[in-house]
């Protein structure tokens, strides 16, 4: 018996939009912004007047925490523009905040050279702020999605040729609607990975998911870690061209902190670091990921053995504070910098938590600055910083230099 049924049907545009306005159906927390431009919400209409085919929208039953949601999962930009063209309106750029995607420096100190980021931090969540109900004409709903004004927001979207009520009401949309056989406890980490591939094989309007939409992903079902991933003061700190992985320090040091626990000194990240595939070091940090999420006990140090959750989170916030406080550098210019400062202030705030306060913060300095000048000097490390020695070299001398000033600390 399988896991997993899917069914296949259609729906009237008017029942989409309807399943929209009661939210029936729902935007997942990691699915990304509307993307499209007008002209690409012009062209599905045009798709659907001229009868060429429009992929099916894809939509997954998830139980949590005893509720049953029905996430959208392919599909977003299809439906919102559906809504729009029967609303008839538009964001308009100026009026909503260009979306922020993080780009995440990389071990070679790049961040991906994008696409010019055009798109704008809404998506249907920011129209729909209440539940509906049933369909009403496009004026009356757009007095109560509009009863504060916010109109001015929205442009025009069809001057004229507008789709008259009965393109809603005959015109059809497909679907694929995912539902579990079954729902035991025992299925709960098989079904969150299982929509989470789903979602991140998808490429949207041609634009493939970054590391960062592609991580989301993994940790959606739980929301209350997407602060312990991408912590809100992360956004400040920086490496040349892009913001420093968080995931990437969390990853290295939860493995460095079970293999303490052990007595062992191996390195850390073994048998990964290829640019792509299964052994890629994107796979290592999404292994981590899934191990924090779904509570494992096995290569990294979890949640649970790190202690309180609150406490867990309160440390993470002095990792911010301390940069501060220790004069740390918020932006670096290379990875090997990075890795000097960091890997031993998040070790000994996060992982094995020490009164860093108290260190000479000169003395700490000159150190690092001694190890990152010696390292740059080093040609091979220089050329490939993100090779796997380099990186446990650093990881090493790092966590030596804060361990020796916070024992000198202790001595004084």
């Amino acid at each position: 018996m399988n896991k997993y049924t899917v069914y296949h049907g259609e729906y009237t545009l008017n029942h989409w939009i309807k399943l929209l306005l009661n939210k029936e159906i729902e935007l997942p927390n990691y699915q990304r912004s509307f993307v499209w431009a007008e002209e690409n919400t012009k062209s599905l209409i045009k798709s659907f007047q001229e009868e060429m085919f429009v992929p099916p929208v894809i939509i997954g039953a998830y139980q949590y925490e005893g509720i049953w949601h029905n996430y959208i999962l392919d599909g977003q930009q299809r439906l919102t523009s559906i809504l729009l063209c029967y609303l008839n309106i538009f964001p308009k750029k100026d009026n909503f905040p260009p979306l922020s995607i993080p780009k995440l420096a990389d071990d070679n100190d790049d961040a991906p050279e994008d696409e010019e980021n055009t798109f704008l931090e809404w998506n249907i969540n920011t129209l729909l702020k209440k539940k509906i109900g049933k369909l009403r004409s496009c004026e009356e709903l757009k007095t109560i999605l509009f009863a504060n004004g916010e109109e001015t927001s929205y442009s025009t979207l069809f001057k004229d040729a507008r789709p008259n009520p009965a393109f809603f009401e005959h015109t059809f949309l497909g679907f694929s609607f995912i539902t579990p056989n079954k729902l035991a406890e025992s299925m709960r980490e098989e079904q969150t990975k299982y929509f989470a591939k789903l979602f991140r094989s998808i490429n949207t309007s041609g634009r493939v998911l970054n590391n960062q939409e592609s991580r989301r992903a993994l940790y959606w079902l739980k929301e209350d870690l997407a602060g312990y991933f991408e912590p809100e003061w992360n956004k400040n700190l920086l490496i040349s061209k892009g913001q420093v992985d968080m995931v990437r320090y969390l990853a290295l040091l939860s493995e460095r902190a079970k293999l303490n626990l052990h007595h062992e000194t191996k390195p850390v990240a073994q048998g990964f670091g290829s640019k792509t595939g299964p052994k890629s070091m994107e796979a290592y940090l999404e292994s981590y990921i899934y191990h924090i999420v779904n509570e494992e006990n096995g290569r990294f140090l979890s949640l649970k053995e790190m202690g309180e959750t609150a406490e867990i989170f309160s440390r993470l916030n002095t990792v911010n504070s301390l940069i501060e406080e220790l004069n740390i550098p918020s932006s670096f210019s290379s990875i090997i910098d990075a890795d000097y400062w960091l890997f031993g202030l998040i070790y000994y705030t996060l992982f094995k938590p020490e009164n860093l306060q108290r260190i000479d913060k000169t003395a700490l300095a000159d150190k690092i600055k001694h190890e990152i000048e010696i390292s740059k000097k080093d040609e091979k490390e220089k050329k490939r910083p993100s090779a796997l020695k380099y990186i446990n070299k650093r990881l090493n001398a790092s966590l030596t230099i804060y361990q020796e000033a916070i024992e000198s600390a202790y001595e004084k």
